[in-house]
């Protein structure tokens, strides 16, 4: 264990994370941020950001870097390790990681979502092997072939007219009424290379080394067929990442989303929480915009305190 005992930790980096570690290490308070995989969290499948200040357009990679770049001019203690567990023990938070174990004297919860799966058996194989859980990163892979898209909201839909611009054909299999804007289904209407396919759910992927096709099951009729195809793109939702929480009792709303005030102060003293963990972000720079708001409320608490 760390005898080290941080002022604030941030747990993950996604734009509410790197912002309110840049926000706690200029006001010259111990900072540790901890991030499990890779700095930016989900945007960095963001093909080309257009709505973040200073930056006409820009990639999420291409942003993630800079704010990497930023961290690394500034005294924050950047580690790369998975948090597992996080106690309050002796007036400080013990975080516990796959590798070690930290102590701290508040929390920032910035720890985003992850993307949801269909849940169906060798989902997990075939990630990888002809499923992606982002069109934007994986498109050109699957140029001139056939694909499938789940699910049926904007996402979706987004994902399917990026394919369609270069795949021979684009499946849209959604198991209920589509939730998308009307625009968006309408010009996917209007590809000769999109069918929609609904309402069905997959029900079985096949395949050996890579998946080569699927089954799909007609929710009306139960009727089944098997499409032929390279890739399926998964566009269903995501689900916050709090599962490393169960030892914090921190409140947490029925979709296990963070509850925050308006100062983004959870309901223990010291324990703040910010970006879409909160279910109240949404866009970058929302999130970003959180991320200082929380690292400031949390200096105010050390202050007092």
């Amino acid at each position: 264990m760390s005898k080290e005992v941080y002022d604030i930790t941030i747990i993950g980096a996604g734009p509410a994370g790197c912002t309110a570690a840049i926000y706690s290490a200029r006001r010259n308070l111990k900072t540790l941020l901890i991030e499990g995989k890779v700095i930016g969290g989900l945007f960095i499948d963001a093909g080309t950001i257009e709505n973040y200040p200073g930056f006409e357009k820009i990639t999420g990679v291409e942003l993630a870097e800079k704010f990497e770049k930023q961290l690394k001019k500034l005294p924050v203690n950047l580690i790369y390790e998975k948090v597992e567990d996080i106690k309050k023990k002796n007036n400080l938070f013990e975080i516990k990681t796959n590798k070690s174990t930290f102590s701290s004297k508040s929390l920032i919860i910035t720890s985003g979502t992850r993307y949801r799966e269909i849940e169906l058996k060798d989902e997990k194989r075939f990630v990888g092997r002809g499923i992606s859980y982002c069109a934007t990163c994986d498109a050109p892979l699957f140029q001139g072939k056939d694909v499938a898209v789940i699910g049926g909201g904007n996402s979706a839909m987004h994902y399917a007219l990026h394919l369609a611009e270069i795949c021979s054909k684009v499946y849209v299999i959604h198991r209920s009424e589509f939730r998308a804007d009307l625009i968006l289904l309408e010009k996917l209407r209007k590809m000769k290379n999109v069918e929609f396919k609904q309402p069905y759910t997959v029900t079985e992927l096949i395949g050996e080394k890579m998946l080569d096709s699927i089954k799909i099951k007609d929710s009306k009729t139960n009727k089944e067929e098997t499409l032929k195809l390279s890739g399926i793109f998964i566009s269903i939702g995501q689900d916050p990442n709090t599962n490393f929480l169960k030892n914090l009792e921190l409140k947490l709303n029925p979709s296990n989303y963070i509850e925050v005030n308006q100062n983004f102060q959870t309901n223990i003293p010291g324990v703040f929480a910010a970006g879409d963990v909160t279910a109240t972000a949404g866009q970058v720079i929302i999130a970003a915009g959180q991320g200082a708001k929380a690292a400031m409320n949390a200096a105010a608490f050390l202050k007092e305190k």
